[in-house]
C-alpha cells in the first residue's frame, strides 16, 4: 500500500488541518480581545489624553471600527479566496489531459524505454520463463493542452477467448504483469509513451502445425494533469490475435475502445 493511501496518514492529515484552522481562528479571536482590551486598560488608569469623549462614547466608536475594519479585511479575503479557487478550476478544467491511443509497428525496444506487459498463463501448454514479444506496440498520447504530470497503470487482466479444439488453458484468467511501471512517467503535450506487449511461448511440440489464440485485455489507467490535484481513470480494452507457428509469432492488436470516466478518483 502506498503512503498516500494509507488510512492512518490521512486521519493525521485531517487532524493536522483542524489544528491549524483552530490555531487561526484562536489568534483571531486573542488579536481582538487585545484591540478592545487596549482602551479599558487605558481608561483604567486613567489617561485622559487618550480618551478626551466620555468613556461609553469612545469605547462604543473604537470597538465599531475595529469589527468594522475586521468586516471589511474578510470580504477581501473571501473574494480573494473564491478568485483564486476559480482560476484554478479553469486552469484545471483548461489543461485537462485528454489521452487517446492508437497502434503502430514495434521499433527496435533496446532504444525505447516504455511499459511492458506481459502474460503469465500457468499452463502446461507455454513456457512462462520465455516471453514473445508482439509485432505491433500500443501508443498512449497526450491530445490535451496541458501536461500529464503523473501517469500509472492500474488493474490489468487478460483473458483467453478462444484457442484451438482440444486445449485446456486452465482457467478463463491469466496474470498480467508490469515492467518499468515503478519510474515517473509525464507526458508532454502532443507527446506519447508506449506500452509492450508479451506473451509466453509455446512449449516444443505444440507449434509443429500452426497454433492460435485470442487474448481479451483490459488495463487500467490514471493520469494527472499539472494543474490537478486528482486523476481521471481511463479503461482500456483490446483484443490480441497470436499465431505462433515454427516460423515464429504473428500478431494484430484489434477491438480496442478507450474510454475515460466521468467520475474523479482521488
Amino acid at each position: 500500500m502506498k503512503c498516500d493511501e494509507c488510512p492512518y496518514k490521512r486521519i493525521f492529515n485531517r487532524i493536522w488541518k483542524t489544528m491549524g484552522l483552530l490555531l487561526r481562528v484562536g489568534a483571531i479571536f486573542a488579536l481582538i480581545a487585545i484591540l478592545i482590551a487596549i482602551p479599558v486598560v487605558l481608561a483604567w488608569l486613567d489617561v485622559s489624553n487618550v480618551l478626551p469623549n466620555s468613556l461609553s462614547e469612545s469605547l462604543f466608536a473604537y470597538i465599531g471600527g475595529i469589527f468594522g475594519g475586521l468586516l471589511s479585511l474578510a470580504g477581501v479575503y473571501l473574494t480573494i479566496k473564491s478568485a483564486l479557487k476559480t482560476r484554478k478550476l479553469d486552469l484545471e478544467i483548461e489543461y485537462r489531459p485528454l489521452l487517446s491511443v492508437g497502434v503502430v509497428d514495434s521499433k527496435d525496444r533496446s532504444h525505447h524505454i516504455g511499459l511492458e506487459l506481459f502474460v503469465l498463463t500457468n499452463s502446461s501448454l507455454f513456457n512462462d520463463s520465455h516471453l514473445e514479444w508482439l509485432g505491433e506496440r500500443l501508443l498512449i498520447e497526450n491530445l490535451g493542452r496541458g501536461e500529464v504530470a503523473e501517469f500509472t497503470v492500474g488493474q490489468l487482466s487478460c483473458s483467453p477467448i478462444s484457442c484451438p479444439e482440444g486445449f485446456n488453458l486452465n482457467g478463463r484468467e491469466w496474470k498480467v504483469c508490469k515492467l518499468f511501471d515503478s519510474i515517473p512517467r509525464v507526458i508532454p503535450m502532443s507527446r506519447s509513451i508506449e506500452i509492450h506487449l508479451g506473451i509466453p511461448t509455446p512449449i516444443d511440440g505444440v507449434t509443429v502445425k500452426d497454433f492460435s489464440l485470442r487474448l481479451e485485455y483490459e488495463v487500467e489507467m490514471f493520469a494527472r494533469g499539472v494543474y490537478s490535484e486528482e486523476a481521471d481513470r481511463y479503461t482500456l480494452n483490446f483484443c490480441v490475435d497470436a499465431r505462433f507457428s515454427p516460423r515464429g509469432l504473428n500478431s494484430s492488436i484489434d477491438s480496442i475502445v478507450f474510454n475515460r470516466d466521468d467520475a474523479r478518483i482521488q
